[in-house]
Formats: C-alpha cells, structure tokens, sequence
C-alpha cells in the first residue's frame, strides 16, 4: 500500500511540474503576434504531463503489482517523450537569451528525466516484488 501511494503523489506531482510549469514556474516566450515553437512545447507538455498524473493516480487504483509494472514503464515512455518535445521534436526559440531556452528547457528536460528515472526504478521495485512472491515449487502466492 505504501508504495502505490507514494508512486502516485511523486507521478502526480512530477505531472503537474510538466503541465503547469511551462506556464506559471519556468515559462515560456508570452504569447504574441507571432506563435512560436516554444508555446507549441508548452501545449504539448501540457498534455503529456496531465497523462503523467494519470498515470499516478492509476498506479493508486490497481492492486495488481504486474499492471502496475506496465503502468510505470508506460509512465517511462511519458516522460521519454517529455524530454523529446522540446529537444527534439517540436524544440524551443533559437536564441540563447530567451526564457524558454535559459530557463524552461533545462526544467523540462530535469522533470522529464526525473520521471523517467523514478518509472524504472518503480517498475523494478515492482518486479522483484513480484518475483520474491513465486515459491520455490513454482506456484505464486495472491497480490497484496
């Protein structure tokens, strides 16, 4: 039980630093005349962060410990994609002295490293949790 509340409050609020950040922490160019590719991030990251919350709050709902694992890796591939959009995919201004480069990329790329990290370390925490259920006979014991 614990687990799956401490991973749903950390995939949450890893979610909601992607999804609200870009606009409020660490934001992005303001909107003007021109739409530029870092206000297409913050929309995108908006996105895949609110997915990312999702994604904690279905790790609190399932007992199930091998759904969970694929939860966490599917809360991995998230935040793959996080750090993608804006260094690879959509991008950020060109100019180093904006603020989406100087101040929003870095932010990004951390949280969406965090939250890659924090997915493997779960899905592995998880694994070996189910692993150590197996008897030595080869029968497994019920889930939580």
């Amino acid at each position: 039980m614990g687990n799956r509340i401490l991973s749903c409050v950390i995939f949450i609020v890893l979610g909601a630093l992607l999804a609200i950040g870009p606009y409020t922490i660490f934001p992005v160019c303001q909107d003007g005349m021109m739409v530029m590719r870092c206000q297409n991030t913050a929309k995108a990251e908006r996105a895949v962060g609110t997915l990312t919350a999702v994604i904690g709050v279905s790790v609190a709902l399932f007992k199930d410990r091998k759904l969970r694992i694929g939860i966490s890796i599917a809360g991995g591939a998230l935040g793959l994609l996080a750090l993608l959009l804006p260094n690879v995919l959509i991008g950020v201004c060109g100019s180093k002295h904006m603020t989406c480069r100087a101040l929003a990329l870095p932010a990004i790329s951390v949280v969406s490293i965090l939250i890659i990290v924090f997915a493997g370390l779960n899905a592995l925490y998880l694994w070996k949790a189910v692993n150590s259920e197996v008897m030595s006979n080869g029968t497994s014991v019920k889930h939580e």
